[in-house]
């Protein structure tokens, strides 16, 4: 039985951890994107 709970405690932890690298790599691309186009419309 605590043995079960730990398993499904990881995998939710496991769920948890790829969401958060996920949401972080979106929030990476979009200040990425925001600071490209900014340099870019200063640049031209």
């Amino acid at each position: 039985m605590d043995n079960l709970h730990h398993s499904a405690w990881r995998l939710s932890y496991g769920k948890m951890t790829i969401c958060w690298q996920i949401d972080s790599g979106v929030l990476f691309l979009v200040n990425f994107l925001a600071i490209f186009s900014s340099l870019y419309t200063y640049s031209h």
